[in-house]
């Protein structure tokens, strides 16, 4: 589990971001990850884990799970705000914690055979198990399309309470009002593509269940409020703040309309959405800090020199989850189909492309590069006006800058993104560093060293994007809405007066 470093105090008036409690079951130690997996059944005999042995080695045959889990520290803590993306294999009723280094690779909802090593702590369902081979028997669904607008999302709230724990006061109505704030951030990322809506509320329910064993939480609360999981079906429990819970847990879907649960001991608006992003299959929105330098080769681990900062991408709302929300990051909302054919502009050379502001609806918002290393990143525009109006504001205490952001899509893990920053600090000021987008005249070098992202130019409307390759630069363009040539096949979107300039160099 990784660690951001310490906030930076805050100003005088500040408006609070989104905290989150520890669960010391889900920060245990990760066990040996073991790399290799089989791709199909072997068919020879296997040893079933035995229910009445707890603990027991052998075989398990199920439903890889994932589990988005939120941690800080509460005030007088370290002031540490991390977060881990948990795996589970589920079989039945029964779910065993399993490391995550051999699952790396293998799509959540994936069927699996594992096969368990004993544990160390028998009876505890927190334990992460040692793995000793992992077989996938069949892949998980494909990423799927959200259903056409008026296909919504039911979710049904209940006010619990773990085991020892006592009412704060919080109301049914409260909630509510929540989650239909959240609600309208979807509806409007998606362009009504995915709405949810309150099915339900109940109000406070006690439970024997604490948050030492989540899932059987969740398993009591369903139970206990008759809550049928399924596709396009949420159960959103709200639990005090003095219960020892987490302050957010969310459970990671294979697709946007499988469905899930959400743990929150808060009502504000970014925490909400951020569980229901966990639960229509987004990751984290992180972010990457390296001592002096944007980017940096990855080969199975980052280099000492860089650092994985958990919740880093205050921009977007799978990041720090704080008071204001903005746009959804292109990189998110590709991977939730919700970018057309016209808003995407696919580059694998040299390229010259007019980004239109990702909060304004139109024209291409999203360019994504791949590396000839492999490496991919999502540059968007991001001026302070629509839904980012709040930036540079009273309101953006954070104090971040407009311009040109560039996401790399995480090679440990493809539903999360690290922001870069184009103009890098060395390693101690790094936390202290919010000034990550690209201005007119700046570029980035990516971390293989063979692209390079520069902004040309910038105007209210548009930020015209050059990418070079290998040392090589794109060629003239050849007008609107056609294709660029050193092979690269894109299409621009119709900026005439960026045009005319690129043409009269």
């Amino acid at each position: 589990m990784s660690s951001a470093p310490p906030s930076p105090p805050r100003p005088a008036r500040p408006r609070r971001a989104v905290r989150v409690a520890g669960l010391l079951l889900l920060a245990a130690t990760f066990g040996t990850p073991l790399a290799a997996h089989a791709t199909t059944d072997p068919g020879g005999p296997v040893t079933p884990v035995n229910p009445a042995t707890p603990g027991g080695a052998g075989a398990v045959r199920g439903v890889l799970d994932r589990l988005s889990v939120e941690t800080s520290a509460r005030p007088g803590g370290p002031g540490r705000r991390s977060a881990a993306l948990t795996a589970w294999v589920r079989s039945g009723d029964r779910r065993w914690r399993i490391a995550d280094g051999p699952v790396a690779a293998v799509p959540t909802g994936a069927r699996v055979l594992v096969i368990l090593r004993p544990a160390t702590r028998p009876g505890d369902p927190g334990e992460v198990r040692g793995v000793a081979s992992v077989t996938v028997l069949g892949g998980a669904t494909a990423r799927a399309v959200p259903h056409a607008a008026g296909t919504a999302h039911a979710v049904t709230v209940v006010l619990a309470l773990p085991a020892g724990t006592r009412a704060d006061g919080t109301t049914t109505a409260q909630v509510s009002a929540a989650v239909g704030a959240a609600a309208r951030f979807w509806t409007r990322e998606s362009g009504g593509r995915i709405a949810f809506q309150l099915a339900r509320a109940v109000g406070w329910t006690h439970l024997t269940h604490g948050c030492t064993d989540v899932w059987a939480l969740w398993d009591e609360v369903r139970d206990r409020v008759d809550f049928v999981p399924g596709p396009r079906r949420h159960l959103l429990v709200y639990v005090p703040a003095t219960g020892g819970c987490p302050s957010g847990l969310g459970t990671v879907a294979p697709t946007p309309d499988t469905g899930g649960f959400v743990l929150v001991e808060g009502t504000t608006t970014g925490l909400i959405a951020h569980e229901l992003g966990h639960n229509l299959g987004l990751g984290h929105s992180d972010a990457l800090a390296c001592d002096r330098a944007a980017d940096a080769a990855f080969t199975n681990r980052w280099p000492a020199s860089c650092t994985h900062q958990d919740y880093g991408d205050w921009y977007d709302v799978m990041g720090i989850s704080w008071d204001e929300l903005g746009t959804l990051s292109t990189a998110h909302a590709y991977r939730l189909g919700l970018l057309g054919a016209g808003d995407v502009l696919s580059v694998t050379g040299p390229a010259r492309a007019v980004l239109h502001p990702v909060s304004g609806r139109s024209g291409p918002r999203s360019l994504r590069i791949t590396d000839p290393d492999g490496a991919e990143y999502v540059v968007e525009f991001r001026p302070a006006a629509g839904s980012d109006a709040w930036i540079g504001s009273g309101a953006d205490w954070r104090g971040l800058h407009p311009g040109v952001l560039v996401r790399r899509v995480d090679p440990e893990d493809p539903t999360r993104t690290l922001l870069l920053d184009a103009t890098p600090s060395p390693t101690a000021q790094a936390p202290a560093d919010h000034d990550e987008p690209l201005v007119a005249g700046q570029a980035l070098t990516t971390g293989s060293g063979r692209v390079t992202i520069r902004v040309e130019s910038l105007t209210p409307g548009t930020a015209t994007v050059v990418v070079g390759m290998d040392g090589a630069s794109p060629a003239v363009l050849a007008g609107p809405g056609g294709r660029l040539v050193n092979g690269a096949e894109v299409t621009v979107g119709d900026a005439p007066a960026a045009w005319a300039a690129a043409g009269a160099r």
